[in-house]
């Protein structure tokens, strides 16, 4: 079920922070990380890097971990 839910929150929002997803679901990062590799792997959810436009940066998006974006897969 929890996998499940973890898909359905991503697909709903297009793309979740593994902080967001971490909240969502009250779990460790590193629990919800494990879980995103098996939708990863079937191909519907990709996992990026934040990105940030300053050099240097240590702005929240790199606090808040990868993206994970829907890709409807």
């Amino acid at each position: 079920m929890i996998l499940q839910r973890l898909k359905n929150t991503v697909r709903d929002h297009r793309e979740a922070t593994l902080l967001e997803l971490s909240r969502t679901l009250d779990a460790a990062p590193e629990a919800v990380e494990a879980m995103m590799d098996h939708w990863i792997r079937r191909g519907v959810i990709e996992k990026r890097a934040q990105a940030c436009s300053k050099s240097g940066c240590t702005c929240a998006k790199k606090q808040e971990g990868p993206l994970y974006v829907w890709t409807g897969g």
